[in-house]
């Protein structure tokens, strides 16, 4: 199945989605040594973005790769087999706390 990345840029705000493949280089490796080439990137702007792209993905049968700062050494962010990189570096307000 082709998954249809591209659909993400009439589903979100420009900025958000990165499908252009120099773009695409940085996320291809963090911190550590393992290399993998994403299919696309997603930032998300609110946890209700979150939410629509993971439905996007389970329609679709996209794999999704969290990725936070892109420090780790391990290779947790890295799309060993392509995918959707989620970078979460934009989600950093807290709006409430409950007790």
């Amino acid at each position: 199945m082709t998954i249809a990345y591209g659909e993400l840029t009439q589903l979100f705000d420009a900025g958000q989605v990165v499908t252009n493949p120099v773009e695409l280089i940085t996320y291809e490796i963090d911190a550590g040594f393992d290399r993998g080439k994403p299919d696309g990137v997603f930032f998300p702007n609110a946890t209700e973005d979150v939410s629509r792209v993971m439905r996007w993905a389970w329609t679709n049968g996209a794999r999704v790769i969290a990725r936070g700062a892109g420090t780790g050494l391990a290779g947790g962010a890295v799309p060993e087999h392509g995918g959707l990189v989620v970078v979460t570096s934009r989600l950093n307000r807290i709006l409430s706390i409950e007790d």
